[in-house]
């Protein structure tokens, strides 16, 4: 053997069980390792046993991975507390990433074994493993919901901070928030808009959801609308139309189906607004790349490139589009409906 046959394989190696750090930390979240911790609080492995109901044994195995991940710190008196990055896995974290985890260590997890039919069928496997696409196995169940819509709240957090500098309704304007999941997107805007109505529309698991998260902010500028966007009624006209990270979760028959249909929705110069990562033309800049092959298992769907989505809205009988970028790399994209289509 080589010397660089050995490098290879370790680092093969390490890629190979990268699925190990995953696991370690949805477990330490789903046995309540992390909401042990009060503040800068610091717990003897033994107190760390004892709450959790394990052995001291077990509970040094834990603590001995979750340092290698820099999660937990080891002070001089052999006490543990948790670092910076650790303390966001507490479900009491403003930014809590407990939910996220779930997200990406359960179901989607376990999609990914079928990545492999994903790939020569160019259809998602989502419905192989749970008998329902995505969203509508979401919708069955309300815990399994709203650990999805909280994680895409604290997303959209940071994801679209300073949105009100690049989406700019003007009083007594109607905003339709299309797929609008947690709300978030709007409640950003409603803030610096308030005499604007924002209107939100989602399947009815994610509207009541999004009411119960929004009813203790103070607002009177967000109504709701529960409904499925390829089927049911739209609010119409409108002014402006949101849609944050919706397009990217369909192909592009279905993707340019969602857009006629706002077409129809909006008023005459009404304007549409795309919140999207656009995927690099070059594909030797590899962003997304893995990102890609995840809408395409859970949804049949992918990310696209700036030409992927002009295209789509030129198809739709959009016009006129600009791209900005919000300080987080999301693109804004949005584009004016001039007049009816031809």
């Amino acid at each position: 053997m080589k010397p660089d046959d050995a490098l290879h394989i370790r680092e093969l190696s390490s890629l190979l069980t990268s699925y190990w750090s995953v696991q370690t930390i949805l477990a330490s979240i789903n046995i309540g390792f992390f909401d042990l911790f009060d503040g800068n609080q610091s717990l003897s492995p033994h107190v760390i046993a004892t709450r959790l109901g394990v052995t001291e044994k077990i509970a040094r195995m834990l603590l001995r991975a979750l340092l290698f991940l820099k999660l937990i710190e080891i002070h001089t008196d052999n006490t543990v507390s948790l670092t910076k990055k650790g303390s966001y896995f507490k479900t009491s974290h403003v930014f809590s990433l407990a939910n996220v985890a779930k997200i990406w260590g359960e179901e989607h997890y376990l999609a990914w074994r079928f990545l492999d039919r994903a790939l020569l069928s160019g259809e998602e496997q989502f419905s192989t493993m749970t008998g329902k696409p995505f969203f509508y196995w979401l919708i069955q169940d309300s815990k399994k919901a709203k650990e999805y819509y909280d994680a895409m709240h604290i997303y959209a957090l940071i994801d679209y901070r300073n949105v009100h500098e690049k989406i700019k309704p003007r009083p007594h304007e109607m905003v339709l928030d299309l797929g609008a999941g947690a709300g978030t997107l709007s409640e950003l805007l409603a803030r610096h808009y308030p005499q604007t109505t924002f209107v939100l529309f989602d399947l009815p698991m994610a509207i009541r959801l999004a009411q119960k998260r929004l009813k203790s902010l103070p607002f009177r500028n967000i109504q709701f609308n529960p409904g499925d966007f390829f089927s049911d009624p739209l609010p119409s006209p409108v002014d402006h139309i949101l849609l944050s990270r919706v397009i990217h979760d369909w192909e592009d028959t279905k993707a340019l189906k969602i857009l006629d249909r706002c077409f129809e929705a909006l008023n005459n110069n009404g304007r549409i607004h795309l919140l999207e990562h656009l995927l690099p033309i070059e594909i030797n800049d590899s962003w997304g790349a893995l990102l890609n092959l995840n809408m395409l298992v859970i949804t049949g769907s992918y990310e696209r490139t700036k030409t992927e989505y002009l295209e789509l809205l030129t198809a739709a009988g959009f016009c006129n589009p600009s791209i900005s970028f919000l300080p987080s790399g999301i693109s804004v994209i949005t584009a004016k409906k001039h007049e009816e289509k031809k």
